[in-house]
């Protein structure tokens, strides 16, 4: 004959609780048992940290604020000429990203971040790959602009309309240029949409 079912939690009319069949008091903890608890509450707690973590971390292209994406091209359009009214002057200054200076992937950043709430990566090679590729003759209001200017060199900025982009150029700071000028038209690279 086996043994019969342990009988755990159950209590006595005296209040006391039972043991099981072996007499051993089941709720009656031993060292071992309180460590195995122990790390299981840390492991849970690590877990829950780890998928926590995951969660906070925004998608680059996610507007960090609900409704401050501008509705349409034209909207693009004003807040992008709005930038360069505030910008226009600031020196360039490699690693910049304020008005005491600002290199090209830095005002593209700032810009992005202060005008339609996405985060876009800081260089200009991560940016060059943060949407899909545009032909030139479709470019909208707020598409990035790449060029190739010297031996590994690149440029960034942002297409407003009209044929024009605004950047932060290394002779002239923040300002406004035209894609069909001749320096930049020769040295063109691609485009990328990233809204």
């Amino acid at each position: 004959m086996g043994n019969p079912a342990p009988r755990f939690t159950e209590h006595s009319r005296s209040g006391q609780p039972r043991t099981d069949t072996d007499g051993v008091n089941p709720t009656r903890q031993g060292p071992g048992d309180r460590l195995c608890r122990f790390e299981f509450v840390l492991a849970f707690a690590a877990a829950l940290l780890l998928a926590l973590a995951g969660c906070a971390e925004l998608p680059e292209k996610r507007p960090a604020v609900a409704g401050s994406m501008p509705a349409g091209g034209g909207d693009i359009a004003r807040a992008l000429y709005t930038q360069l009214a505030e910008w226009r002057a600031v020196e360039y200054r490699y690693g910049g990203t304020s008005k005491r200076g600002a290199d090209c992937s830095g005002f593209v950043y700032v810009t992005y971040l202060s005008r339609f709430g996405i985060h876009l990566p800081r260089s200009t090679e991560r940016q060059a790959r943060a949407g899909p590729r545009v032909s030139v003759n479709r470019l909208h209001p707020g598409d990035l602009v790449f060029f190739h200017t010297g031996w590994g060199k690149r440029h960034v900025g942002i297409y407003i309309e009209g044929g024009r982009f605004i950047h932060a150029s290394t002779s002239s700071g923040v300002t406004m240029s035209r894609l069909d000028s001749g320096y930049w038209k020769s040295h063109f690279w691609k485009a990328v949409r990233v809204m």
